[in-house]
């Protein structure tokens, strides 16, 4: 009888010995196939990330130019004029004609009680006029010693443009025009330069 414990209990011993030796084996088999799957998703990581290094740039980060903008329209096409420089947009009322002014004053109008003048975007791009409608907005800019609002037909809302990604002006667009609009977005807005605009009636006041 001792000796069938004896024989049950080597028996037993040598079932345990095979189960841990076929679990070990097991273990180290998923091991070495984690690995494996750890060392290809890397290669995936640094094929996907030297594939988007030369989609922008061969490799060299692009430095991006934000600026929020406001969205407009004259005529048929869409403008855009950097947020950094509107004060405010109201929609257009009563105006007083200006005697001697520049071709693009339209003429003096009240905001609360403070008067500015009121220029017509259209006259210094050189663009078609047109009747104006109750879809018309002025578009007050910020000026240190004057107030400047900014005709246009509608407003269309807020974006954000990449000042890194401004195409060159169309062809079309003569060289007095030239000199208000920064670029050509990639769908298509065209830039005003705010600065300019400013400065160019900032001297005609001067006269």
């Amino acid at each position: 009888m001792k000796q069938d414990h004896r024989q049950i209990a080597d028996e037993t011993d040598t079932s345990w010995m095979e189960i841990h030796s076929m679990l070990q084996e097991v273990t180290e088999s998923m091991n070495a196939d984690a690995a494996e799957g750890q060392t290809a998703d890397r290669d995936i990581l640094r094929r996907r990330a030297k594939e988007y290094a030369q989609r922008n740039g061969n490799g060299h980060d692009r430095k991006r130019n934000l600026k929020d903008v406001l969205l407009f329209s004259l005529g048929e096409r869409k403008y855009a004029l950097p947020c950094s420089h509107i004060e405010e947009v109201i929609p257009m009322q009563s105006l007083v004609a200006l005697p001697n002014s520049s071709h693009a004053v339209l003429g003096i109008s009240n905001n609360r009680g403070v008067l500015f003048a009121v220029i017509d975007l259209k006259r210094l791009l050189s663009i078609p006029a047109s009747e104006l409608t109750t879809m018309h907005r002025v578009v007050m800019l910020r000026h240190d010693h004057f107030r400047i609002g900014i005709l246009v037909d509608a407003v269309h809302g807020m974006d954000t443009i990449d000042a890194a990604e401004l195409k060159e002006l169309p062809h079309e667009i003569g060289e007095r025009t030239r000199r208000f609009l920064q670029g050509l977005s990639p769908d298509g807005i065209l830039l005003v330069s705010a600065d300019d605009v400013i400065s160019e009636m900032a001297a005609t006041a001067e006269q």
